[in-house]
């Protein structure tokens, strides 16, 4: 009985010692945060360094801690799942708050290879109506993957998809606005060879969607109210007339500041000529 008791104080006594071990290691390792991430190689953890801990600030470490799965990283992963709350015009959307950045701006995406009329032009409301019935197919929810840096004013190039794993040209919204007429098929030039591609289709296949609705006259071709106007070409007619409209400002200030510069020189003049008929008029009388 003796020798039983002193089996299960023993046995007590080594899972505290473990408890308390586990406990330790926890403590040591809590500024070490693991997250799964699909840039690290595929089959392992990303470990990021917390930067409050004094001997480790401002350095991050990729470290392979353990296996997640053998399997490689699909397509699909590398998708983000959004919400849409906002379609702004045909080629934009804005997230809900719950994908703000760290300022709290709501982020806005800019559709990648494809421009679409701006909501001034004849066929802008059109074009918006369109893209927002497509994101309301998927209840707002839809799939994007991000093409690297935001664009020079700040938003978020993008690819929707209406499925996390995209098999076929009708899963790219993109693709789809084009195919439909709603927008133009856009290439970012200097750009292009330095930003990933659409997982389905490539943006060549733009080409031919847009080269499809023209002969079809779908949309933008239709040519039901006014002959449809590259939004491009429409944005630079617009700086231009507007620095035009500048320049015509400036040149009417500056007139204007000129003519009361005049009208003063011209002030101090006549007053001048008055006090010197009144000096003379003086002279006189005492003569």
């Amino acid at each position: 009985m003796e020798r039983l008791f002193s089996r299960i104080s023993k046995f007590t006594r080594q899972k505290r010692r473990e408890k308390t071990k586990k406990k330790d290691l926890y403590k040591r390792s809590n500024f070490c945060f693991i997250e799964r991430e699909s840039e690290v190689p595929a089959g392992f953890y990303k470990c990021v360094f917390h930067s409050n801990v004094p001997n480790l600030r401002h350095l991050l470490f990729l470290l392979l801690v353990r296996p997640r799965d053998k399997k490689a990283v699909t397509m699909g992963d590398k998708l983000q799942k959004v919400k849409v709350c906002r379609v702004l015009d045909g080629d934009t959307v804005a997230l809900c708050r719950i994908h703000s950045n760290r300022l709290g701006k709501e982020l806005k995406i800019r559709l990648y290879g494809i421009d679409a009329p701006e909501r001034s032009q004849t066929y802008g409301e059109l074009a918006r109506l369109n893209l927002d019935a497509m994101i309301k197919d998927n209840h707002g929810i839809v799939y994007l993957q991000s093409h690297g840096r935001p664009e020079k004013y700040g938003r978020t190039l993008g690819t929707l998809y209406s499925k996390r794993h995209p098999e076929t040209s009708t899963d790219n919204i993109n693709y789809k606005m084009v195919l439909w007429g709603s927008a133009w098929s856009y290439r970012f030039r200097k750009e292009e060879n330095s930003r990933p591609a659409p997982i389905v289709p490539s943006l060549d296949v733009y080409d031919t969607a847009q080269t499809e609705a023209i002969l079809s006259k779908r949309g933008l071709w239709e040519g039901k109210y006014s002959p449809a106007i590259e939004p491009s070409k429409y944005r630079h007619a617009k700086r231009r007339k507007q620095h035009q409209e500048k320049l015509k400002r400036d040149a009417e200030k500056q007139q204007r500041k000129m003519s009361r510069k005049k009208d003063r020189q011209a002030g101090l003049s006549s007053g001048s000529g008055g006090e010197n008929t009144d000096t003379s008029s003086e002279t006189d009388s005492r003569s």
